[in-house]
């Protein structure tokens, strides 16, 4: 195995840096977790403006069938009939 002496070595435990890397190191942890939360922000707002369209979808769907089904039951029954017994029964 070489020993190269010329490769800078960090001082300390493996997961420190010095002065002023330590600064930076810290900076861009900071720095990473705002941006990470920026995303899943934009994310959730995305989801949110896409679940409220589906909302006015599904309402106007929701409406269509209705004014369908109102047409689909005028027009099975004859008019001036709506109140009495119908035509037409089921035997026993």
């Amino acid at each position: 195995m070489d020993n190269d002496s010329s490769v800078p070595t960090i001082p300390g435990s493996a997961g420190s840096l010095p002065p002023p890397f330590d600064q930076v190191e810290s900076h861009l942890g900071r720095v990473v977790v705002i941006a990470v939360d920026q995303a899943v922000a934009r994310a959730t707002d995305n989801w949110d403006a896409k679940l409220q369209t589906m909302r006015i979808q599904l309402q106007t769907m929701q409406t269509q069938l209705k004014n369908e089904l109102t047409v689909a039951i005028n027009d099975a029954v004859p008019r001036g009939q709506e109140n009495s017994e119908p035509q037409y029964r089921v035997s026993k």
